[in-house]
């Protein structure tokens, strides 16, 4: 009998560990299934971020715009303009040049031409900032510019435009270009020659070597040349910005007939007497 039991205890004994490797097995298999699935997850939640990264970098590229962005600035020549536009738009500044000087291909749409001189669209160049296609023409860009100045100048008669562009290069603040305006008028209808340097300077063109104009200088041949033509230019000498052209239209009232800089360029000031002039024009030459 105690041999019996015995047999039985220990079938029972091998049982039991039989069932306890069996779970212990079937642990392990959990973990390692476990640990797997939690590697995947890990896995595919990097690759996940990984491609997020990815997509962000790629929509953050820098881009190529559709587009050329072009600014005139006021004041400028059409052959300052036509360096700018060659050198935002790769059109080169010959070809617009051509262009710009062919105002009756453009008179049809813009009546406003009509009285251009000598067929130059000087003065009609709006100065804007201009965001032409890639594939734009010289043609192109000119009309942007001169539909810019026809929408927002339309009732601006030539004589304006070309005063407007004297004040644009004279005027050295906003504060001065009424008065400028007005100093123009006077010496017009006081039939004054209205000596003004920046003509002399677009009569002389590519001759103009930066400096201060020289007695020589302002005896240069030209219609545009003020120290000898009494009256206007007979066209703008640039393309004015608004407050230039909004000064030419209403300018102020005054009886000035001169002016020169302040010593500090900080503006202009205006004398109606010649004596008076002269007597301030030699007190800053004086201390200079």
């Amino acid at each position: 009998m105690p041999q019996h039991s015995s047999s039985k205890h220990t079938s029972t004994k091998h049982s039991a560990s039989k069932q306890n490797s069996s779970r212990h097995a079937g642990g392990q298999a959990r973990a390692t299934t476990t640990h797997k699935l939690l590697v995947f997850i890990v896995i595919l939640l990097i690759v996940v971020l990984a491609a997020g990264v990815a997509l962000w970098l790629w929509r953050s590229r820098p881009t190529q715009a559709p587009y050329n962005v072009l600014t005139v600035a006021p004041g400028q020549t059409i052959a300052q303009t036509a360096a700018d536009v060659e050198r935002d738009c790769g059109i080169p500044a010959k070809q617009f040049e051509a262009c710009a000087a062919e105002a009756g291909v453009y008179s049809g749409q813009y009546a406003l031409l009509a009285q251009a001189y000598r067929g130059s669209l000087e003065g009609f160049l709006y100065p804007e900032t201009y965001h032409p296609s890639k594939q734009a023409t010289a043609s192109a860009v000119i009309k942007m510019m001169v539909n810019e100045y026809a929408k927002v100048h339309p009732n601006v008669s030539y004589h304006q435009l070309i005063e407007a562009s004297l004040i644009e290069k004279e005027a050295t603040s906003d504060s001065d270009r009424r008065n400028v305006a007005s100093v123009i008028n006077n010496r017009l209808a006081a039939g004054m020659r209205l000596q003004l340097d920046p003509t002399v300077v677009y009569a002389l063109g590519s001759a103009y070597d930066g400096g201060a104009l020289s007695l020589k200088d302002t005896q240069t041949k030209s219609p545009y040349n003020t120290y000898l033509h009494t009256g206007l230019p007979p066209g703008p000498i640039c393309s004015p910005g608004a407050a230039s052209i909004a000064a030419a239209v209403s300018p102020a009232k005054t009886d000035y007939y001169y002016y020169i800089a302040k010593p500090d360029n900080s503006g202009l000031l205006f004398f109606h007497d010649y004596a008076d002039f002269l007597k301030a024009k030699a007190r800053y030459k004086a201390a200079n």
